[in-house]
């Protein structure tokens, strides 16, 4: 059996510091919070949703 690794992947992306502090401040988020995130979330997708034409109407939820 031939064991193959992937190729290094290099995209020139980084992590930055406040990368880090965002993602730590959303795992601290209680359960009692999420709704209020999922609503932002939703939002925001429906925002850019109805920017850009899809050819499809959004739907609730």
């Amino acid at each position: 059996m031939e064991v193959r690794f992937l190729p290094d992947f290099d995209s020139g992306r980084v992590i930055t510091d406040r990368m880090v502090v965002a993602l730590n401040d959303f795992l601290a988020l209680t359960p009692a919070e999420l709704p209020t995130i999922k609503q932002y979330l939703w939002e925001d997708c429906l925002r850019d949703f109805e920017k850009i034409d899809y050819g499809v109407a959004a739907e609730a939820g």
